[in-house]
């Protein structure tokens, strides 16, 4: 019979200083990744910046302006692409108890009102439409890709 295959010295725990190297490694980490949450959390919040109102510049924008302003709802622009209607709060209330999904209507008619003059002069823009209340300016409601949010 061959001799048993020396397997070397026994394995058994790791060295001392193995241990504390390995301790050392890991506490460093530990203590940049801290740092790293830490200084993360140092930096100011900056909000976007928020566009300024302006005048209607399309025929498009224009012809939805002074149909909603014949229904009594200012409008405004802002940006390229975002549309403000103000609708004050205490119809806002109301369109809530009448119904549970009188606002999304009312948002709805404003939506279809815009994409109807868009289809008639052949415009393509993408508009994001908000409803504000018009004193505190407070979201009401908005509208990006037919996903609609009402604020409360």
């Amino acid at each position: 019979m061959a001799d048993p295959i020396p397997l070397g010295p026994n394995p058994g725990p790791p060295h001392p200083f193995n241990r504390k190297f390995i301790l050392a490694v890991f506490l460093i980490l530990i203590t940049m990744t801290a740092l790293g949450f830490w200084r993360l959390s140092q930096l100011p919040a900056v909000a976007p910046p928020e566009p300024s109102p302006r005048a209607a510049a399309t025929v498009v924008e224009e012809r939805f302006a002074a149909d909603l302003a014949k229904q009594g709802y200012p409008v405004r622009f802002e940006g390229e692409t975002r549309v403000v209607i103000e609708v004050n709060a205490e119809t806002w209330n109301e369109l809530g108890r009448e119904g549970r999904f009188k606002r999304h209507a009312l948002v709805g008619d404003f939506r279809r009102a815009l994409a109807a003059q868009q289809r008639d002069l052949g415009d393509v823009t993408a508009y994001r439409i908000e409803v504000r209340e018009p004193q505190s300016a407070k979201l009401l409601a908005e509208e990006t890709d037919f996903n609609l949010k009402v604020h409360p």
